[in-house]
């Protein structure tokens, strides 16, 4: 029987496969795409961040309350019209201020939008770094055992 080297099918080869640190061309292209995206964010980091303070703060409303009268004088209807007009907002505002009781002025009144506690926690997870979840798991023994998630931080 002649001694012939068996033919390899499989296994590890020398300069086979990717090189160490290269990457599948979608993955390059994904990372391209994202770092564009981070650009123009960058770019517009201030008023972002202006516009997430919004919600974070609350918001407040000046309304005006339109009457319409008949014939008689009196009041048929009453529309509540939002005032978007900054000079007509600060006459409301010293209206409001003065207790003004003159039958000519308009009525006016402030409403408030509750702040938005989700804006809230993202500005703190963008200065103090995302929180982490704890979970609290008995096993059977009935030890109390904490395990902490960590979900900003992918695993390698």
């Amino acid at each position: 029987m002649e001694n012939t080297k068996k033919k390899q099918n499989g296994g590890k080869r020398p300069g086979a496969g990717r090189k160490k640190g290269g990457k599948n061309p979608a993955t390059l292209e994904r990372e391209k795409v994202l770092e564009e995206i981070r650009q123009q964010i960058m770019q517009r980091a201030a008023p972002l961040v202006r516009a997430a303070f919004i919600p974070a703060m609350g918001v407040n409303f000046v309304y005006r309350i339109d009457e319409t009268k008949n014939e008689k004088g009196r009041v048929v209807h009453k529309e509540h019209v939002l005032v978007e007009d900054p000079h007509e907002i600060a006459m409301a505002l010293d209206q409001i201020e003065e207790g003004s009781t003159d039958p000519e002025d308009k009525y006016y009144y402030v409403s408030s939008k509750a702040p938005d506690f989700r804006a809230v926690d993202m500005l703190m997870a963008r200065v103090f770094g995302k929180s982490k979840d704890m979970l609290e798991v008995t096993n059977p023994d009935g030890n109390l055992k904490t395990i902490i998630i960590n979900k900003s931080q992918p695993k390698k």
